[in-house]
């Protein structure tokens, strides 16, 4: 049979052990956890930014020709002396 003595030190070992496994919960798996999840979004977030950059880097040619046609029709259209013929 195990000494009382014995008994007692494994116990407060024991308790001892839960004690810290319940405050490296409390104090670093559920921070890590919450940092973890936040950093998640962040990196999707920034995903569906690239990803929209990208289609944006893709239609560049086509968006500066619509750009460059609106803004001399605005210029033409403000100064009418620019007009062809005037």
């Amino acid at each position: 049979m195990m000494d009382s003595k014995r008994r007692e030190t494994l116990l407060i070992i024991a308790a001892v052990a839960c004690v810290a496994l319940l405050a490296g919960d409390r104090l670093v798996l559920t921070p890590l956890g919450r940092v973890w999840k936040t950093r998640s979004v962040r990196i999707a977030d920034l995903k569906t930014s690239v990803e929209k950059g990208e289609i944006l880097l893709d239609r560049l040619d086509d968006l500066e020709k619509r750009w460059g046609k609106h803004a001399r029709r605005a210029t033409v259209l403000s100064y009418p002396r620019l007009r062809k013929g005037s």
